[in-house]
């Protein structure tokens, strides 16, 4: 209603919502970048992507990597189609992948250190 805040569990999954970002699409709904850490698999560290729909919650996982995963950063394109930056923890390389209207997810730039 506007006047009030209500808070709503996005992700009950466990080590899920690290390193989060938030961006507003342009019908006002909400979308979230964010890191979940997976203990015991082999690609433990998770990209994970949450969009509101106007009802429910749609989770989606980006990437998965063996390796530690920091600082998501969201952005939504001209189409509310996400792309999300985040950082590889061991040698600072930057990853960005985007979201297709298809649904597939894409590399779309990888930056050495250095170079941010």
């Amino acid at each position: 209603n506007g006047a009030t805040w209500s808070t709503q569990t996005v992700d009950s999954a466990s080590a899920a919502g690290m390193f989060s970002s938030i961006a507003i699409d342009s019908a006002n709904r909400p979308h979230i970048s964010y890191i979940q850490y997976v203990n015991g698999s082999g690609t433990p560290y998770i990209v994970r992507y949450a969009a509101f729909d106007g009802t429910s919650w749609q989770l989606l996982s980006a990437k998965s990597e063996a390796v530690s995963l920091l600082y998501t950063s969201l952005a939504l394109d001209s189409a509310n189609l996400p792309v999300i930056a985040f950082q590889n923890a061991q040698n600072g390389v930057l990853h960005v992948v985007r979201r297709d209207s298809g649904g597939t997810w894409n590399d779309v730039a990888v930056t050495p250190p250095g170079d941010v």
